[in-house]
């Protein structure tokens, strides 16, 4: 397997997620009432695996590679990608804090709550084709096939050190859940 497709698949967790996201964000719309466990663990999943550590195997080991062969940083594609992971990152933040305090001070949150949670799908949507339909297959031109199984391995190696050996897939049963429950 290449480092790309590693990603690719990350990313068909996160269309997951966010699609489970956009439900619970409809349920609030609708009946202004929000499952708090379910979007607890939403969050976590986003700051967890998105944040920590797939936005972390691209932008401490896939975007460096790409730039030593050749790909601009700062105003070039990955420049882009790393300003939109910090949006993402400010989403997460607002999403968590909004729903700190829907559940402390003000029901009245969940209205915001769901106007980030449409902001976050909206970024991410973009950003996850971005990856996939012009960064992706250019890595793919530009890294040898040894090269991708190298960081592949650096991958796998970064996610056990940032989220734990079995948290990934603890992570993974919880989307399951979810996913059967809302979509």
């Amino acid at each position: 397997m290449k480092a790309t497709e590693h990603l690719r698949e990350d990313h068909g967790e996160i269309m997951l997620i966010m699609k489970i996201l956009e439900q619970i964000s409809n349920k609030i719309e609708i009946l202004n009432t929000i499952d708090e466990d379910d979007l607890e663990k939403c969050i976590d999943y986003l700051k967890i695996f998105v944040d920590k550590c797939h936005e972390g195997k691209e932008e401490t080991i896939l975007f460096p590679e790409l730039v030593k062969g050749g790909i601009a940083n700062e105003k070039g594609p990955i420049g882009v990608l790393i300003q939109e992971h910090l949006l993402e990152k400010d989403y997460v933040e607002t999403l968590s804090d909004e729903f700190r305090k829907y559940k402390k001070v003000n029901r009245s949150y969940s209205k915001l709550i769901s106007k980030s949670i449409r902001g976050y799908i909206f970024l991410f949507s973009g950003h996850i084709q971005k990856e996939n339909n012009v960064l992706f297959p250019m890595a793919d031109q530009i890294l040898n096939y040894e090269r991708q199984e190298r960081m592949l391995t650096e991958f796998i190696e970064f996610e056990k050190r940032k989220i734990g050996e079995d948290r990934h897939e603890e992570l993974k049963k919880e989307l399951k859940i979810l996913k059967n429950k809302y979509l």
